[in-house]
């Protein structure tokens, strides 16, 4: 009976110690599971192949984001004719590259990365646009975010209306717009009064 106590005990005390792990692996932000996630790289001309530079998983409804990994290069590393670094998606499998072009001196001390990831309709990011700027809490002493994260979601553009009724006159045409006359073809008449009365009572005087 003892036996079977401690055996219960210790089944309860490795339970207790699975369930935070598990709960560790689902990571979220303000509720909300970061279910996507997305490998930037950055990409000097000197070099032949592209470098990563951020880890970043993203939530598309959300719109929440959080940077696990960022390595951004140092300005050393780069050569006299990187005067631009190319900052967007790489497929290692196909070679294939998108994305956009910043300065290098962006990557300076006292500059601050953001980065803005444009999504498709299944939440996958299909652009990235890069921007450097100057940090103000590195200029106040304080030690701010090293990359800033903005995922923009894509909006549906107008659709046709189809299947509308075309409504015809007798005639079988389509009727004419009517074009509303402005206000002093309405009513020129009520002008035209208010002259004759005018040179009327002038004359009368």
């Amino acid at each position: 009976m003892l036996y079977v106590l401690i055996s219960i005990l210790s089944l309860l005390s490795a339970l207790l110690h699975v369930a935070p792990t598990q709960a560790k692996s689902a990571p979220s932000t303000n509720g909300s599971p970061l279910d996507h996630s997305v490998k930037l790289y950055y990409w000097p001309p000197s070099k032949h192949l592209p470098s990563p530079l951020a880890q970043i998983r993203y939530n598309p409804a959300a719109q929440v984001s959080v940077v696990d990994k960022y390595s951004p290069p140092s300005p050393k590393s780069f050569s006299a004719d990187d005067d631009v670094i190319r900052i967007g998606l790489y497929d290692p499998t196909t070679k294939s590259w998108s994305g956009t072009v910043t300065s290098s001196s962006g990557f300076k001390d006292g500059y601050q990365g953001a980065v803005r990831l444009h999504l498709d309709s299944k939440g996958e990011v299909w652009h990235v646009d890069y921007r450097a700027f100057p940090s103000k809490r590195e200029a106040d002493g304080q030690k701010g975010e090293q990359l800033e994260v903005e995922t923009v979601s894509a909006t549906p553009g107008p659709r046709p209306h189809l299947n509308v009724p075309v409504v015809l006159d007798p005639e079988g045409k389509l009727p004419e717009e009517v074009v509303e006359k402005p206000f002093w073809q309405k009513y020129w008449w009520i002008f035209l009064g208010v002259a004759v009365l005018a040179l009327t009572g002038g004359g009368d005087k």
